[in-house]
Order: structure tokens, then sequence, then C-alpha cells
């Protein structure tokens, strides 16, 4: 039995495509290039993530220098305050020794607070320094750091 007219037409209307329109490959790379930007807007955010730890690990390091080498110092000698610059990164100490007698410090107890700046100058006419740290794009307050006179 042989197909009909009607059959024969039906199957030349259905018969499959062959490869995709040029307006479904410009679709699709369409998207995929939006896929491609939002990866690598994530890409770029996540470097500069890494570089600001690296430089706040570094700063860490510079205010523990400091603070191991006020550490080593007797009570009576070390330096009170002082501003100095380490590898490019500027900071500022205090070191407040407690005498128990109208202070918050106990006899004995010393406090030190440091703070480190780097990344260049945050303000247009302000330059990012020793003397000046409050211009440094990046600042940290390290610590309020307490330890025994002596040790």
């Amino acid at each position: 039995m042989t197909g009909t007219c009607e059959d024969r037409d039906v199957a030349t209307r259905l018969k499959p495509q062959q490869g995709f329109s040029l307006i479904e490959v410009m679709v699709a790379f369409g998207i995929l290039a939006i896929g491609m930007a939002g990866v690598a807007a994530m890409l770029l955010t996540s470097m500069q993530s890494d570089q600001y730890s690296i430089e706040m690990r570094d700063g860490d390091v510079v205010a523990m220098r400091q603070i191991e080498y006020l550490k080593s110092q007797a009570a009576d000698t070390a330096i009170s305050s002082g501003v100095s610059s380490y590898l490019g990164y500027y900071y500022q100490w205090s070191l407040t020794t407690g005498t128990g007698i109208g202070t918050d410090l106990p006899t004995g107890i010393n406090q030190l607070a440091i703070t480190v700046g780097w990344g260049g100058s945050k303000i247009d006419g302000c330059t990012c320094n020793a003397l000046d740290i409050l211009c440094c794009r990046f600042t940290s307050k390290i610590v309020n750091f307490i330890f025994r006179s002596g040790s």
C-alpha cells in the first residue's frame, strides 16, 4: 500500500531541520557573553580582595614588629610615642605606662596603640606619610596591646 498525497505532504513538512539559524547562533553568543562578563567581574573582585588581604597582613606584621621592639625595651627607656615607616607602610604608635595613679592601667601594665596606613593618598592635597596617616587610602588601628613591664 502506497501513501497518499496527503501523507507525502506531511512528511515533507515535518522534515527535520539541519543546523541553526543565524539568529539562534547570535542569541546563544549574546547569552554566553553576558555570562562571561559576570565571571570576569567576579574574578576582578576576588583579585582585589586578595591584594587587600595581603596588604592587611603585611600591615599587621609591621605593627607586630614594632610591638616586639617596644616590648624588648625596658619600660623606662621605651619611647612613649613615635612615627615611622617600613616597606611602604607608615605607622604611629603611643605607649602608655600604667602608674596606678589616676589612670585606667594598673602599675606595671603598658598599653600600646598602633595605627598603620598604606596605599597612597585618599584625598587630593593630603599626603600619605608617617606624620599624616589619616590621609592614607587604607588605615588600620591594629591593637591596644597590653603587657606587663619587662615581659
